[in-house]
């Protein structure tokens, strides 16, 4: 196997979920009301630890480079299609609300300290059950690895940052 094919495959293990989860809502008839994904691959049981970030993405251990806005689960990785902090709305935020069993909690790295974030969301994400905690993504990475090593079911929706100050000692991809 090359180093290529190697790293593709590692990274595809990341994509899929290590427990099945289940998918509310997705049918109206009854029988069909739910939809189990399990995954495709068997995982090590080791969790999944946002080491660093930059302008373009985040390094995710075991050695994991991922470009763009994420979505992280203890054991799960996945891109997530929201261009900005302006961006996060009901609908970019649907998956977390759907899974079964119902998450801890939420972690939104917004970005920036400065950028904003709809303050309806949080009401929004407590009505369906899920709490939800809006930092900048700096704090946000730090609290999901502290959430996560403690067991608890949490997931992570993490925006690059802008820019990072340059007092800030991440490494850049």
């Amino acid at each position: 196997m090359t180093l290529t094919s190697r790293a593709l495959w590692h990274f595809s293990r990341r994509l899929m979920p290590c427990s099945s989860a289940t998918v509310r809502g997705m049918c109206d008839r009854s029988d069909f009301a739910s939809t189990k994904m399990k995954s495709m691959f068997a995982m090590a049981e080791e969790k999944i630890i946002i080491s660093s970030f930059s302008n373009l993405g985040f390094k995710i251990s075991p050695g994991i480079q991922v470009v763009g806005p994420i979505t992280v689960f203890p054991n799960t990785v996945l891109h997530w299609n929201v261009k900005s902090a302006k961006h996060i709305d009901k609908h970019s935020l649907s998956l977390f609300y759907m899974l079964e069993p119902k998450l801890d909690m939420l972690v939104i790295g917004k970005g920036m300290a400065t950028d904003k974030v709809n303050p309806d969301i949080q009401i929004y994400m407590k009505k369906k059950g899920i709490n939800v905690e809006i930092l900048p993504t700096e704090e946000a990475c730090g609290l999901f690895n502290m959430l996560s090593a403690e067991d608890r079911h949490v997931a992570a929706a993490l925006i690059p940052p802008e820019k990072i100050p340059f007092d800030s000692d991440k490494v850049s991809l």
